[in-house]
């Protein structure tokens, strides 16, 4: 009898530890994103806002910005892809510029918020990803690092 009731204890035991690897592996695919607010002027009608948007991101896609990056990060080896090029191309895939609001130290305004999307389990990688490309929006709209970013 005492046999059985460690069978049994065994068996849940295994049951729930399977159980709970298994809620954490489809957690850990969900969908996610990590993004980079820049603020905007409040005076900007809305539609200058969209349209300035859709340039910036034309403006990342057709220059090699984002193959840089791929190459900087090392996006094909971590992505298990052949080149850098078919990384930047998946970068291009996830890249989103997008209008929003955001929380400043004069209140709440309206922001460009630079992001990618992915997977929660890579939600480091995206979120280096980011910083990329808003550095890089930076240099596209003449914004100077702040002094501790510079070597």
């Amino acid at each position: 009898m005492q046999r059985w009731i460690v069978v049994g204890v065994v068996a849940v035991v295994l049951a729930l530890a399977g159980g709970s690897f298994g809620i954490w592996q489809i957690r850990q695919n969900r969908p996610d994103k990590v993004w980079v607010p820049i603020p905007l002027n409040p005076q900007l009608p809305e539609e200058e806002r969209l349209e300035r948007a859709a340039h910036l991101k034309e403006q990342l896609l057709s220059s090699g910005v984002l193959l840089q990056i791929s190459k900087d990060l090392g996006l094909a080896e971590k992505w298990h892809l052949k080149s850098d090029d078919e990384a930047a191309a998946e970068v291009g895939k996830r890249l989103f510029l997008e209008v929003g609001y955001t929380t400043t130290l004069t209140g709440e305004g309206p922001s460009l918020n630079v992001g990618v999307t992915g997977l929660k389990k890579e939600h480091n990688l995206i979120g280096d990803i980011s910083l990329s490309v808003t550095k890089e929006v930076w240099k596209i709209l003449g914004v100077k690092p702040a002094a501790s970013e510079n070597p």
